[in-house]
């Protein structure tokens, strides 16, 4: 049976301030009677909308034993030797917690000097790294191997968060030196996280507590990722090998590999369908004139057109002074 603990719902506006974990009946029949697990594992469908959805740990997602604990280190050995593709992946030589940079940003190529990567042909080299030095590897899990990507859709695919509208997205692989951690952030995404190798910790606070963490804008390298790194009045919780977080889109999430052993976990992922609403629109010609897919841009084509363009939507919806206070803090001098 299925240890379940819902943790942080919102069960009103006014009370949003006052959540914590809160452990709820543990018996098997409790999935079965709320409507939204399937197969007895949680599905992102169809919550309450007074509360939201709430993230949840769910002890023993995972029993395969051949991939649990040490079993996992041996798993990922034996998939990723096949591999012949260099694999970038983070050292840290000062401090022990990491800033995920978003590659895929304009921006990205001017900031990433700042973040150290090493690469390497052969994996267990990488996971000899992690395993020795303050490094991690975060990303698809078909860079590492895409036997191993097969092989993860296998045995975690129904944990994929489902929702009516969303997108599936392919597996992410994290591994983590002991002793690490990953700065506050939030992601797009609904993200179920499985641990494989544990133990790993987390900490979770609610949406409306991002203003509190001076997250970084949107138009950052650095986007969604807080600046500030010194809040610990969230519950800490131990995740073991074979647990699982379901960690709601737009929820501020920092995990830890605080234990005396490296990590591995999987995540799970999917975009709510207010994300391809937003991404149909902003595709639409009348969302960005401007925009023509024919032409190559460049981070200061992109920016400087952007920030032009934000400008004159805001004088002809009368929100000028919102809306530009909006644009000089995403497009400030720190942020570029």
């Amino acid at each position: 049976a299925w240890s379940v603990a819902v943790v942080g719902c919102l069960a009103a506006a006014a009370a949003a301030v006052a959540w914590s974990w809160r452990a709820v009946r543990e018996e098997e029949a409790w999935c079965a009677e709320r409507g939204a697990w399937r197969r007895g594992v949680p599905e992102v469908r169809a919550w309450d909308a007074r509360a939201g959805a709430c993230p949840l740990v769910a002890r023993g997602a995972v029993r395969e034993e051949a991939w649990l604990g040490e079993n996992g280190w041996r798993r990922l050995e034996e998939l990723g030797a096949d591999a012949s593709e260099p694999l970038a992946y983070d050292v840290k030589r000062e401090g022990s917690v990491f800033t995920y940079w978003d590659n895929g940003s304009l921006l990205s190529a001017v900031a990433s000097a700042t973040h150290e990567r090493a690469e390497e042909t052969r994996r267990e080299r990488v996971l000899r790294a992690i395993k020795t030095r303050r490094a991690r590897y975060g990303g698809a899990a078909r860079l590492f191997s895409a036997s191993l990507e097969a092989a993860l859709v296998r045995l975690l695919g129904r944990l994929t968060p489902r929702e009516a509208g969303a997108t599936p997205r392919a597996p992410a692989l994290w591994i983590a030196a002991a002793g690490t951690a990953s700065a506050p952030h939030f992601d797009m995404f609904h993200n179920a996280h499985v641990v494989l190798s544990g133990p790993k910790f987390v900490r979770l606070w609610p949406p409306e507590e991002a203003p509190g963490f001076d997250v970084h804008p949107a138009t950052h390298p650095a986007a969604r990722q807080a600046r500030r790194d010194d809040r610990r009045d969230a519950p800490l919780v131990r995740l073991d090998s074979g647990d699982l977080v379901f960690v709601p889109a737009g929820w501020i999430h920092r995990f830890e590999a605080a234990g005396d052993r490296p990590v591995i976990a999987v995540s799970l992922t999917s975009l709510p369908s207010e994300f391809a609403h937003f991404d149909t629109l902003a595709r639409s010609p009348e969302a960005l004139p401007f925009a023509d897919s024919r032409r190559t841009w460049t981070a200061h084509s992109f920016a400087s057109s952007l920030h032009l363009f934000a400008r004159a939507l805001a004088r002809n919806l009368d929100a000028h002074d919102l809306l530009a206070d909006l644009v000089a803090r995403a497009y400030s001098d720190e942020v570029r």
